[in-house]
């Protein structure tokens, strides 16, 4: 899928192109194509891919019940897209996260004596 695609517009592009694909008498396995539906996805869907191969017989399991669980969730994962695109977004959140030593020092803390242990 592309960046930023709602799993919708993914499942009607692949839909599209399964459809196609039978046209031209051309009939991939199950496990081909549901494969192929799952490794396309966005980062944000992994953990519900990893559920899906857990879980789920993909030699028999149809795309379009893989697609279901996957908008089930769909909720969740907007959620946790929203939280890391905060995360990037906030600067504090960035400074808050970080192992850089000089975060935590107030910006009036004389710096000489840390300068002289450690440079």
């Amino acid at each position: 899928s592309n960046e930023g695609e709602s799993i919708e517009s993914y499942y009607h592009r692949f839909l599209k192109l399964m459809n196609n694909l039978k046209r031209n008498k051309h009939f991939p396995k199950k496990i081909a194509s549901n494969l192929k539906f799952l490794n396309n996805l966005q980062p944000e869907w992994s953990r519900h891919v990893t559920i899906v191969h857990q879980t789920k017989d993909l030699h028999t399991t149809d795309y379009t019940q893989l697609y279901d669980f996957m908008k089930y969730n769909q909720k969740e994962v907007d959620e946790l897209k929203a939280e890391r695109l905060a995360k990037i977004q906030d600067p504090l959140a960035l400074m808050a996260n970080s192992n850089n030593p000089y975060a935590s020092l107030a910006p009036h803390q004389d710096l000489s004596l840390f300068n002289q242990n450690y440079m």
